[in-house]
């Protein structure tokens, strides 16, 4: 795997005599045709770049939005005693007089170089054995990229973002009986063939095990799927000899979950369905419409409310509420669904409950009557 070109921006600064602090706090001006290096490690550390600088002034490691907090205050100090010494005191010297003397957060600072600096960003990002990044650093990333698009979704800027959450089929069993020097190679392998298939700005890390997870950032699910696709197929070619294959679960931003945290948590129930439907497949949440038409149902009371409910929402009518549309004169919503069989019925009035009249498929619902049924395919 080629090295990571972060890495190598770093200590190109550092052997041309430019320090990434000294930069960003202003100390050092540098020249126009290197600016680019700069903006493209911001971008590659976004969700850890603030945490990065402080953590090489004083070896205290703070969350990226304390951190960035602290950062401005900094150059606040740095700037305000340097006016007052009529000289420039120098990032190293304000970090450390703010943070131990005035905030009194740090004890024991310690000043790393920057060529120390980058092996130690790359040993606490890197997964060492695939060369991928760590947990670590995709969660930092994930948070960044969910930070910009919420700020630019206030300004009426819609873009998407998905996860694909990966995991080996059969690879316990070859690990197991191959052992594990062969199944780190196996392992090693896949990196290498996932690394050729994403970009280099779609961050892709060893999850844990034999699981893995990219983020996409400006990729909608049916993009995703598309390109997910292609990476299961070509592991069948690749990995027919060890008769390994690739599971895949998708989710996107906003769509399927509203934060970072619950993003993952549905990649991988996405993941584990596709498990238990045999493996080898890609899954991705459905948005499922469900329609309530009163006239076919012959109900002539005034509805002030209608619901969808069913092994979904645990037949919770408070759940799934449909909308009234005026000009379809039906009550109608969407309810996002992982593949699998569903019973369900619409509840009106929070008292009367029907089954589908639109759908053919119907079972006994255990009480004399019938429910209709969903299937949602892989």
């Amino acid at each position: 795997m080629p090295k990571n070109k972060k890495i190598e921006s770093l200590e190109n600064l550092e052997e041309q005599g430019y320090r990434l602090v000294d930069i960003a706090a202003g100390d050092v001006n540098l020249p126009v045709e290197k600016q680019y290096v700069v903006a493209e490690i911001k971008l590659e550390k976004r969700g850890t770049f603030y945490s990065d600088l402080v953590n090489s002034l004083t070896s205290q490691v703070f969350e990226e939005s304390v951190a960035k907090q602290y950062w401005q205050e900094i150059l606040m100090h740095k700037y305000l005693v340097s006016e007052k010494l009529s000289r420039n005191i120098g990032i190293r010297v304000a970090a450390l007089d703010y943070l131990e003397n005035i905030k009194r957060i740090i004890k024991t600072p310690r000043i790393v170089s920057e060529k120390e600096y980058s092996k130690t960003v790359k040993l606490a990002t890197t997964d060492t054995l695939t060369g991928l990044y760590n947990r670590h650093y995709f969660l930092g990333q994930m948070e960044g990229l969910e930070n910009e698009y919420r700020k630019l979704a206030a300004q009426a800027v819609v873009k998407k973002f998905c996860v694909m959450l990966m995991d080996m089929d059969n690879f316990k069993k070859y690990n197991d009986t191959e052992g594990h020097p062969a199944g780190d190679i196996v392992l090693h392998e896949l990196a290498s063939v996932l690394t050729s298939v994403f970009r280099k700005d779609e961050t892709l890390c060893r999850w844990g095990g034999d699981e893995f997870i990219v983020l996409l950032p400006d990729t909608d699910k049916h993009a995703a799927k598309v390109l997910a696709e292609e990476l299961r197929q070509k592991v069948v070619r690749e990995f027919k000899d060890y008769n390994i294959t690739l599971s895949i679960g998708l989710a996107e931003f906003l769509v399927d979950a509203g934060d970072s945290d619950s993003l993952v948590e549905r990649a991988d129930e996405l993941l584990y369905r596709v498990k238990e439907f045999g493996g080898n497949k890609v899954a991705a949440a459905t948005v499922a419409e469900f329609v309530f038409l009163p006239e076919a149902y012959k109900f002539t009371e005034k509805i002030y409310k209608a619901a969808v409910t069913g092994d979904f929402n645990a037949w919770d009518k408070r759940r799934n509420v449909l909308k009234y549309d005026e000009i379809r004169k039906v009550w109608n919503g969407t309810v996002v669904l992982k593949p699998g069989n569903y019973r369900y019925k619409f509840v009106v009035n929070d008292s009367k409950w029907f089954a589908d009249t639109g759908n053919n498929n119907q079972t006994d619902d255990g009480f004399g009557g019938q429910c209709s049924v969903i299937t949602i395919e892989i």
